[in-house]
């Protein structure tokens, strides 16, 4: 378990997450490309890759289907994806802020 801290000024929480489950690498987008441009079924990729049937199935889907995967912008939209900035719902939405500390003060 991976321990994240929400440091909000108003009220500072400790929240234990699990490690998401497999990401696809650059490696993993590769041979799905390859796969997709060799004619590969879906099963015979998941059996090529040795990944979570869901992971290759959602990937593709993601990137546009088969018809327009490709591995580079696959990656390109993953990377740019977890740059990006993610406000904290806590700190953005006041009203569920209000109804989550008087939970825990009820508790």
């Amino acid at each position: 378990m991976n321990h994240v801290t929400y440091d909000i000024p108003w009220i500072p929480l400790t929240k234990e997450t699990k490690v998401r489950g497999e990401a696809p690498t650059t490696a993993d987008r590769e041979e799905i490309s390859h796969g997709i441009t060799e004619g590969l079924s879906g099963p015979a990729m998941v059996r090529r890759l040795g990944k979570n049937r869901s992971m290759v199935y959602r990937e593709i889907h993601r990137c546009g289907g088969r018809g327009k995967y490709r591995a580079v912008d696959a990656q390109q939209r993953t990377e740019e994806q977890t740059r990006r900035p993610k406000p904290r719902k806590l700190a953005v939405f006041r009203r569920l802020h209000d109804a989550v500390a008087d939970g825990l003060v009820q508790k």
